[in-house]
């Protein structure tokens, strides 16, 4: 039926002189007439008929009330729904990213392998990694290198197809030249190894680190990386030098691998909460899981990760990580094709083991990595 101005009378809508009927006034009705000889009424809505005792007010219970863009139906991104048009919804993500590591050999042994695995996961990703890189540093060794825009020992940037240059000049590795060249999108910072599950040894320095940072990267989000805890005979070895002992966040010192971990993920809760990280790298999770695996002890003596299947792990980890910060719809390494080989790692502390980079290592170095991934600061037992 026709809409509500269809007017079956006449004459300004009324009724023809001597019909004993008038308007009704059904406002729910694209018209109505009432028999005025017994008020019975007669309402037409939707071009059906419907007589005396029909109450109209339940037709949004039996018909589709009408459609308003914005009330009783949504919209896309601000476009209405309605209408006879297609709408395009689009699919795409960033299709650039720029990572920027700063920090000692950890950041080096973490973004090894970032670069290739981000194009496993996503061969339309352009991805740079860049690594501002000084061994032992600390935090407090960070906030002055950017203080004073001190050089580091080397900086390394990786290529378009994922292999690594590494800079000459003293004037291309301060921090001002690193931050100028690149719009970096994340950030990545970590301690010092034997530090890194003191919490004292970050405190007061992050606050004010994370600040300057922001002045050279505004739109930056801040990593935290996670690092390993060391093999228990290397915090034996540590513990038995004058100045490099072992501590936990309260002073107490530590003696096994386990213990060290702990101290780890704590200070990384720590510095979540306090400082506004946006993100963990729960690199050290992932490790410490895999050391407890079949594969056995993943570090090279004393603290380095060597190239293959224990800096895979930390390369899952990391790039994972960022996929998700990046809110990609449950990114994963389940399937990732690629495979380290010899000669790939930017300064690798260790020497490859192409023996150990099997089928089945390889879905170990995954499994720890996703599991790291998803419970951050426990591990478990790999199945």
């Amino acid at each position: 039926m026709a809409s509500a101005n269809i007017n079956p009378f006449g004459n300004g809508g009324q009724a023809a002189e001597g019909l004993p009927i008038s308007v009704g006034n059904d406002a729910n009705a694209d018209f109505s007439i009432v028999d005025d000889n017994d008020n019975s009424i007669f309402s037409i809505i939707n071009g059906h008929i419907f007589t005396s005792g029909f109450n109209s007010n339940a037709l949004p219970s039996l018909y589709q009330q009408k459609l308003v863009s914005g009330t009783n139906i949504k919209t896309i991104n601000g476009q209405s729904l309605l209408g006879s048009e297609d709408i395009t919804i689009s699919t795409s993500k960033r299709t650039s990213l720029n990572v920027l590591f700063m920090g000692n050999s950890y950041s080096l042994d973490t973004a090894a392998y970032v670069p290739k695995i981000l194009r496993a996961i996503n061969p339309n990703l352009d991805v740079v990694v860049g690594v501002l890189y000084s061994p032992s540093l600390t935090i407090s060794d960070q906030l002055s290198n950017l203080t004073n825009n001190t050089p580091y020992t080397d900086v390394y940037i990786s290529k378009s197809d994922g292999t690594w240059g590494k800079t000459s000049s003293t004037d291309d590795k301060t921090p001002n030249t690193m931050f100028s060249t690149k719009d970096w999108d994340i950030v990545v910072l970590h301690q010092r190894s034997i530090t890194s599950g003191d919490f004292r040894t970050v405190e007061p320095y992050m606050g004010d680190l994370i600040s300057l940072i922001k002045t050279k990267a505004q739109d930056a989000k801040i990593g935290w990386l996670l690092t390993p805890s060391l093999r228990t005979q290397s915090i034996t070895y540590y513990n038995g030098t004058a100045n490099d002992k072992v501590y936990n966040s309260t002073g107490t010192q530590l003696t096994t691998s386990d213990e060290m971990y702990s101290a780890i993920a704590n200070v990384a809760k720590y510095v979540s909460a306090y400082y506004g990280i946006d993100f963990i790298i729960p690199t050290g999770t992932a490790i410490q899981m895999l050391r407890n695996s079949s594969y056995g002890e993943p570090t090279e003596t004393y603290n380095h990760l060597p190239p293959g299947i224990p800096v895979l792990t930390a390369g899952y980890c990391m790039a994972v990580t960022i996929l998700k910060e990046l809110e990609y719809n449950n990114p994963s390494v389940w399937g990732c094709s690629y495979t380290p080989v010899s000669g790939e790692d930017p300064s690798p502390n260790g020497s490859f083991e192409p023996s150990k980079v099997t089928t089945a290592n390889i879905r170990l170095a995954q499994k720890c990595a996703m599991l790291a991934i998803y419970e951050k600061f426990t591990t478990s037992t790999i199945l």
